[in-house]
């Protein structure tokens, strides 16, 4: 009588560690599903912060307001990273206007990219100062005013089979 009591125990107490392994493999299998999650949420997070960058400089552009993108890429460094372009204040003594869309700035392409109506063509590993497409000449820098911006960025873009409206 005294051994099947003490196998039953053993049966039970073997039970109950099985259950307690599949019970830790369970909050193993939701901790890591709840980690992964939170890395997910953190991507989102900073796509969504470089998303917010580009449509502000896409509003910029259409103001003109090349003063706010320059502040913009001075003050976050995320923002600098994210631009596709470098804004720059051309300062000189004798010309200042009270309206910052007449200011001078010098535009520098920061990606090794240059947008074509076939796609994005990647020139990631050679030098290139002009790259020509399309029949224009695309400069890796150029000096344009706010208000340059403000008149020609207007339109509509196809974008890869998305029509864009600006």
């Amino acid at each position: 009588m005294k051994q099947e009591k003490i196998g039953k125990e053993a049966y039970d107490e073997a039970l109950k560690d099985i259950e307690k392994d599949k019970k830790n493999e369970i909050k193993n299998i939701i901790k890591a599903t709840l980690k992964k999650k939170l890395e997910i949420d953190a991507q989102i997070s900073k796509l969504q912060k470089k998303k917010k960058i580009l449509n502000q400089d896409l509003e910029n552009f259409k103001k003109g307001r090349l003063d706010l993108i320059e502040e913009r890429q001075k003050i976050d460094k995320l923002a600098k990273e994210v631009s596709v372009v470098k804004v720059e204040k051309i300062i000189e003594k004798h010309y200042h206007h009270d309206r910052p869309w007449f200011e001078p700035y010098k535009i520098t392409w920061v990606e090794p990219y240059v947008y074509v109506d076939s796609g994005t063509i990647d020139y990631s590993n050679t030098a290139i100062s002009t790259i020509t497409t399309c029949g224009s000449t695309m400069n890796s820098d150029f000096n344009a005013v706010g208000s340059d911006f403000h008149f020609y960025s207007s339109g509509t873009y196809d974008i890869n089979d998305k029509i864009i409206n600006l």
